[in-house]
């Protein structure tokens, strides 16, 4: 059975409704797709995709009023032009988001390109994050999903 497999290169390059009913899986693959990866396999209990610093630094404001502990406060996570974002408790480099920091935490998190190609899959059935370290799951995952398949690449500053 054959699906139809778009490659979008840029988020800024395509209309994000013509990803409905369908799966998107958004690639940064040299750091915040990983990064997101080693996230959810060290434990992070969801990961917030926010298009700047000031609605990351919103969500864990917002988070903040009802948090019953540390473990409830979101962490903030990502970058800017590949240097960390000063006040943030995280970078975007895969290493920073080990198990005794990310586990069972929310994360809302910001870069200056993954998270824009991220947030531009909202309107997909189904969103996956793509990168060499998880490409045999997506792989499997993308084998047995039925929907049509866009590929949405992250780019370099847009």
């Amino acid at each position: 059975m054959s699906r139809k497999l778009t490659v979008c290169v840029l988020p800024s390059l395509f209309e994000p409704s013509r990803l409905v009913g369908g799966t998107a899986v958004a690639i940064d693959v040299l750091r915040a797709t990983t990064t997101v990866a080693h996230a959810f396999h060290n434990g992070a209990r969801s990961i917030i995709p926010c298009e700047s610093i000031e609605e990351a630094i919103a969500q864990r404001s917002t988070a903040g009023r009802t948090a019953s502990s540390v473990n409830d406060e979101i962490l903030l996570g990502g970058e800017r032009g590949g240097e960390p974002i000063s006040g943030f408790d995280l970078g975007n480099s895969p290493s920073e988001w080990s198990r005794p920091v990310v586990a069972d935490r929310e994360i809302a998190f910001t870069t200056t390109n993954g998270t824009q190609a991220l947030l531009k899959c909202a309107w997909a059935e189904r969103i996956v994050t793509g990168a060499f370290v998880n490409l045999s799951a997506v792989v499997d995952f993308l084998i047995t999903d039925q929907r049509p398949i866009h590929l949405v690449c992250a780019g370099t500053v847009g």
